[in-house]
């Protein structure tokens, strides 16, 4: 087990924060471009590879919220289905080329589920993230559990231990450093 940590920038910075096995490693994407980061050398990412982590920032659940009047971003009421036990409304949403299908709680507006196309270790793939554990955050219900399921088969499991909504951070996170 390794640990993540995530920093996002709204509406177009995101970094992540990697330890594995006392191995960091740093992913940044944003408007200047997106390089990952280890051991003290630096590259720029592969298209592939900073496409998809730009489209999960587009996918977040705060990133889309908070864009809710813009442009780049539709959504539409596309049916109702069952997440375990829940009865789910089902919202088809495509924000600037990121498409996800939301299943949200009527009764209190959980995103229970999000489905998309994504990339696994071998190639494209459907992936399900189911959400659980919400929390209460600075006003803000937050799932702190997440299981994903990569083309129907068990991918990972993610308990994160804490939010921190609006903490300010340093631009410099988001720049790739110097030789």
């Amino acid at each position: 087990a390794g640990q993540l940590k995530g920093l996002i920038a709204a509406p177009d910075r995101y970094r992540q924060e990697m330890n594995m096995g006392g191995m960091a490693m740093a992913m940044v994407v944003g408007p200047g471009g997106a390089f990952a980061a280890m051991a003290g050398q630096t590259q720029e990412m592969p298209g592939s590879q900073r496409d998809e982590m730009s489209k999960e920032l587009k996918r977040n659940v705060l990133i889309i919220a908070r864009g809710r009047d813009g442009a780049g971003l539709t959504v539409n009421h596309a049916g109702t289905a069952k997440v375990g036990d829940a009865s789910a409304e089902l919202l088809e949403i495509a924000h600037d080329g990121a498409g996800v299908r939301w299943a949200v709680d009527p009764t209190n507006g959980h995103v229970l589920s999000a489905a998309y196309r994504g990339s696994g270790p071998e190639g494209p793939a459907e992936m399900v993230s189911t959400y659980t554990d919400y929390k209460q955050v600075d006003g803000v219900w937050l799932p702190h559990g997440e299981t994903v399921t990569q083309n129907g088969e068990p991918a990972q499991t993610i308990m994160i231990e804490s939010f921190r909504i609006n903490p300010g951070c340093d631009p410099k996170l988001f720049e790739k450093p110097t030789p």
